[in-house]
């Protein structure tokens, strides 16, 4: 399959001393979900407006479908993009907003109303459709702003922190409109976020950026695997085991014993569980309080940075 969007040795410095991006590659084909995962300052929005046109890059070039890219070209049409700052008309109603953000793309007028009654319907925006966007919830404004993003039918997606700020609840349904958006619509999607859930559930890919560089990039499971300390697996067992018996168990890890409780590490672990339970019952050991504690991108995110996004999240 060919390669979609490719970045080459994009580099971008601000006042001409803060280096945002260095020397960074990467490509991503078609229906694709790249996840950029990064503390504050790590690059990951200049990198998202340098992908999408906003921002020229200091060196560096940038390909999209085989073309060379760059701010006013015909293919930023391609892009349909939700930054952090929610930029809407306070004054506007939701139904007006939808409809002068289709203007603003070129979409026809006959056109623009039906797609317009298509993203009311499909964001559950209809009931709502008259009220002013000052009036609306964080939830609401969100959810508008990714139907904005989409009046004129874009094949790529950019998302720069889509569920920032949202309830548990509004969360949720954001990110159920999300995914039936790239079930329906198989688009390519490009995304930076804080929340590990979030990078987990939607990303075939990661990008791992660090002080304006890349770090890493692969899948999901591949980088858990590499760099996480796997799947955590706790009970309590009659009689004792001692670690040994463990340590042959595939994806083996680390071990730990505190008042009767055993505490796995294990890659795959979720997978390994029905081994491990054949093993156990082998050699007639019985185990109770059975808890499993998934290996998440939040490990892995420590393992190369030494940081946390969820502490840096809540500060």
């Amino acid at each position: 399959m060919d390669e979609l969007i490719s970045l080459k040795n994009i580099s971008k410095t601000y006042l001409g001393k803060v280096r945002a991006l260095e020397n960074l590659s990467l490509s991503l084909l078609e229906r694709e979900s790249l996840v950029l995962l990064g503390p504050n300052g790590a690059g990951k929005t200049t990198l998202i407006k340098i992908i999408t046109g906003l921002l020229s890059p200091d060196s560096g070039e940038i390909l999209v479908k085989g073309k060379k890219f760059s701010p006013g070209s015909f293919l930023q049409k391609l892009f349909g993009l939700t930054l952090q700052e929610i930029g809407l008309w306070d004054y506007l109603t939701i139904e007006e907003t939808l409809l002068f953000t289709s203007s603003l793309y070129g979409v026809k007028s006959e056109k623009s109303h039906f797609k317009t009654a298509e993203l009311l319907k499909d964001f559950d925006l209809e009931t709502w459709r008259k009220r002013r966007v000052q009036t609306l919830s964080d939830g609401l404004k969100r959810r508008l702003s990714l139907a904005c993003s989409l009046v004129h039918e874009p094949e790529i997606l950019i998302l720069d922190e889509p569920t920032l700020a949202l309830d548990p609840q509004a969360r949720a349904l954001f990110w159920g409109y999300l995914e039936r958006l790239l079930a329906q619509k198989k688009m390519t999607l490009v995304f930076s976020t804080h929340d590990m859930e979030e990078a987990d559930r939607f990303g075939t890919k990661v990008a791992v950026l660090n002080k304006g560089k890349l770090i890493e990039l692969d899948s999901p499971s591949v980088l858990k695997s590499k760099y996480g300390k796997g799947d955590e697996i706790s009970f309590t067992c009659q009689p004792s085991v001692h670690q040994s018996f463990f340590e042959n168990q595939p994806g083996f890890a680390s071990f730990s014993s505190e008042n009767g409780e055993i505490k796995l590490s294990i890659l795959n672990g979720i997978q390994q569980i029905p081994l491990l339970m054949s093993n156990l019952k082998d050699q007639g050991i019985q185990i109770s309080n059975l808890k499993i504690k998934p290996n998440t991108l939040e490990q892995v995110f420590l393992s190369l940075t030494g940081e946390s996004l969820q502490k840096e999240r809540m500060e």
